[in-house]
């Protein structure tokens, strides 16, 4: 049963049950989260700022019902409501995870524009080094093919931001089920390509350095097909919740689209936990390969070779280096969340928790071109003379 009464909104108000008091962080929190489960926009039938919740033996709400009582709202008009947003929305809404914390219509907004700011930055940065390693000559062939790739997974993982930032702006999701498949393919095919491709670059620093005699075998239609695996790797893993292995539903948020990473059935279990662990095993491997590079670029005893790239072999090694890094900052998060949500079993979780891995992924994309700005006055000078031919190193 819900009263309400006139006076300031406590946010320590309590919930009475036969067993004792039961702290609640917000009314409205829970009240969103309530009905939200029966599909209900909460906001659209009364505004909730001052209220306390009583719950009595056998009240609907104790009982585990959404059929809550409003003052002016009958049980019978928020079934009708209920029946009529079932039958109208798509089946992913039904299964939303419970969200604490929710956000404010500020809050909302402030996230919607960092959407656009990293996808639109993101955009712009990785365009500008594909651009730049396509018409300048940064690398010598083979070595900037998987540069190349790289740059393009990560425009793929903030080109859907439109979505997710509009979204954001609107407090929920509204591109349909239609445009939720279609976001979840997209962006995670940028997202399971680009750690895919960083972990190529370090093998390929390392067969470049330590295992010389298989490198210098292997052409430029070789990494292309390197590059063409990458790739279909990548996309046989966005494709999979489509055929059944997990899904793709509206994320916790209730903003944006992505994996169903609060189910817990085996169907969606197994999908986080296989990912988990391969890209994990991906990371470490990568490690080790960059580190054997590294030991054997460091060594007094390695002259460089004049070459016509922009890069020295030390430079690669390092800027691979620095990938690496912003993949996993960018990148951990999800993955934490993934084994967290799987070894807890949790249904809920708040707000915040589940706003910052997508926007740890899509701030991450922007910043690749950061280690090529540091490492060459050739890229710094090519942002300022634009296409104005550069000199290659001599």
């Amino acid at each position: 049963m819900l009263q309400r009464d006139n006076g300031a909104f406590d946010d320590s108000q309590h919930m009475v049950t036969t067993t004792g008091v039961i702290k609640l962080a917000s009314c409205r929190s829970w009240l969103s989260r309530s009905l939200r489960e029966a599909a209900i926009d909460f906001r659209s039938i009364i505004p909730v700022q001052h209220c306390h919740l009583v719950l009595f033996p056998g009240s609907p709400a104790q009982s585990g019902s959404s059929d809550l009582l409003f003052p002016g709202v009958s049980s019978t008009s928020i079934a009708n409501h209920r029946t009529s947003s079932r039958e109208s929305s798509p089946p992913h809404s039904q299964t939303m995870a419970a969200v604490t914390g929710e956000f404010s219509e500020v809050e909302h907004k402030g996230v919607a524009i960092l959407y656009f700011i990293f996808g639109v930055s993101g955009v712009l940065a990785n365009s500008f080094v594909l651009k730049t390693f396509m018409k300048e000559g940064v690398l010598v062939s083979p070595k900037n093919i998987l540069h190349i790739n790289l740059a393009f997974s990560n425009i793929l993982v903030v080109l859907g931001f439109p979505f997710s930032g509009l979204s954001s702006w609107h407090g929920k999701w509204v591109f349909g089920i239609r445009g939720c498949q279609l976001y979840g393919v997209e962006s995670y095919t940028g997202g399971m390509a680009c750690p895919a491709f960083i972990f190529t670059l370090c093998l390929e620093r390392y067969l470049a350095n330590r295992q010389r005699h298989i490198y210098d075998t292997m052409t430029t239609g070789t990494w292309w097909l390197i590059a063409l695996a990458v790739w279909l790797h990548a996309i046989t893993w966005a494709i999979l919740p489509i055929l059944g292995w997990n899904s793709y539903s509206m994320e916790a948020s209730g903003v944006s689209c992505g994996l169903s990473w609060l189910k817990h059935d085996f169907n969606h279990a197994s999908f986080i936990m296989v990912m988990t662990i391969e890209y994990a095993t991906l990371f470490l491997l990568a490690i080790l390969f960059l580190r054997s590079a590294k030991s054997y670029v460091d060594s007094p005893t390695v002259l460089e070779v004049n070459t016509k790239n922009w890069f020295t072999e030390k430079q690669l090694v390092w800027i691979t280096f620095a990938f690496l890094m912003i993949a996993g900052v960018g990148w951990g998060p999800y993955g934490y969340f993934g084994i967290w949500s799987q070894r807890t079993k949790i249904t809920s979780v708040s707000m915040l928790a589940v706003t910052l891995p997508p926007l740890f992924a899509k701030a991450s994309a922007s910043l690749y071109i950061v280690p090529y700005l540091a490492a060459s006055d050739h890229f710094r000078e090519a942002i300022v003379g634009g296409a104005t031919p550069v000199k290659k190193d001599q």
